[in-house]
């Protein structure tokens, strides 16, 4: 009891632990005092910021966002693990209640989860369902966290993650997250651009009222599909189905990299898959893959720890890139098409067309120049193009039209 008391009037504290690294714990609030909400410290609402001055910097921010109801002392070993790989971390507390899925899983909306993740990220009136302002909002905190560490801690170099107007450089971001935490990764990783991007059982987006992924999975990303990251487990059916959450990883191009991975028989880097999954046995499916209390140990080291190293530090392919439909090494168009699409390369290609089960559907060789691929046996829904050249491998999407 006397703990609990002592706790409720710290608004910020610091300590240095074992490997020589540094943590703070930050109220919200003591950021900016008009942020008013979770931000409390009786139920250990702080910002986890830790940064390992030991080791070799990675000049990169790992933020990570909790899950429904979740807090950022509730991830330190995924934050324990970032930081002595070099990275800078900030766990960022933020309006994390109740999920998304409850909000919009049945909404016949088609914009629900967009809008409602939108609104908790920036602030701006998107959604009647929640009540997120421009102060509470998750970039007001991770800027005002950021302004804070800088003129607090000089020494340990948190001022090159803001620009010179103390605004969120993005391209030396990681966003991560479980759960509600990583679909928010995921609409940031839709919207700016960040470095990489690494899902835990995230994101689980999906519309039972169409019975289909959220409409943001297929469309357009500032962040490129080869820097994303997913691990999940095959029994976790919180929001949606393992096999659902292969299909949501696809739709984001991950499918490209390779096959879905098992971590259990595999080991690191996995064939360098972007998929991960393990069948390992727990009581706690969907938390046991990032979650303190619930992922395995074995003599106290984190089971899963060897794959979020892999995740955080996989070297992407440089000979794989994302091209975006108006690019002049692929065009695909008309997008969205009905019946037909037309394929158009400069290089001599092999031509995939993948579904959002990461199954190859169609194959044509030795394509160049325009093609046309006929669209009248797929199903509708978003697909995407492979095209392997002698000088890599470009990705396009298109969206196919019932």
């Amino acid at each position: 009891m006397l703990k609990k008391s002592i706790m409720i009037f710290i608004a910020a504290c610091s300590l240095t632990v074992k490997g020589q690294m540094t943590v703070h714990l930050v109220l919200p609030s003591t950021t900016d005092a008009a942020i008013t909400q979770y931000t409390d410290a009786s139920t250990f609402e702080y910002h986890v910021c830790a940064v390992n001055l030991s080791v070799t910097p990675r000049n990169l921010l790992f933020v990570f966002l909790p899950g429904t109801g979740g807090m950022p002392l509730a991830y330190k070993r995924i934050d324990s693990t970032a930081a002595n790989l070099g990275y800078h971390v900030i766990g960022l507390m933020y309006p994390n209640s109740p999920s998304i899925g409850s909000l919009c899983d049945a909404n016949s909306d088609t914009t629900c989860f967009d809008n409602t993740r939108r609104e908790i990220i920036d602030g701006i009136d998107r959604s009647t369902l929640v009540t997120v302002d421009t102060t509470n909002c998750i970039i007001n905190r991770l800027e005002k966290i950021l302004r804070y560490l800088k003129q607090h801690y000089p020494g340990e170099n948190w001022a090159q993650y803001l620009d010179v107007n103390n605004n969120i450089l993005w391209d030396k971001i990681v966003i991560s997250g479980h759960s509600q935490g990583g679909g928010h990764a995921g609409i940031i990783a839709k919207y700016y651009h960040v470095n990489r991007v690494v899902y835990f059982a995230s994101p689980k987006d999906f519309n039972r009222y169409y019975n289909r992924q959220a409409a943001w999975y297929g469309s357009n990303n500032a962040t490129p599909s080869s820097v994303y990251y997913g691990f999940s487990h095959s029994s976790d059916s919180t929001g949606n189905t393992p096999i659902e959450q292969i299909a949501c990883y696809n739709l984001f191009g991950m499918g490209v990299y390779g096959p879905v991975v098992n971590v259990d028989t595999s080991a690191s880097p996995y064939n360098n898959s972007h998929i991960l999954t393990s069948s390992l046995a727990t009581t706690n499916a969907h938390g046991c893959v990032v979650v303190d209390n619930a992922v395995g140990l074995n003599n106290g080291v984190p089971v899963y720890k060897p794959v979020w190293i892999y995740m955080l530090t996989d070297v992407v392919s440089t000979n794989i890139h994302e091209i975006p439909n108006c690019y002049s090494l692929l065009k695909i168009y008309p997008n969205p098409a009905t019946n037909e699409i037309m394929v158009e390369t400069f290089q001599k290609s092999e031509i995939e067309i993948i579904n959002i089960e990461g199954q190859i559907i169609k194959t044509f060789s030795n394509v160049e120049k325009v093609t046309p691929i006929d669209l009248t046996n797929l199903s509708g829904g978003v697909y995407l193009i492979k095209a392997k050249s002698v000088n890599g491998v470009a990705i396009g999407r298109f969206i196919k039209e019932e």
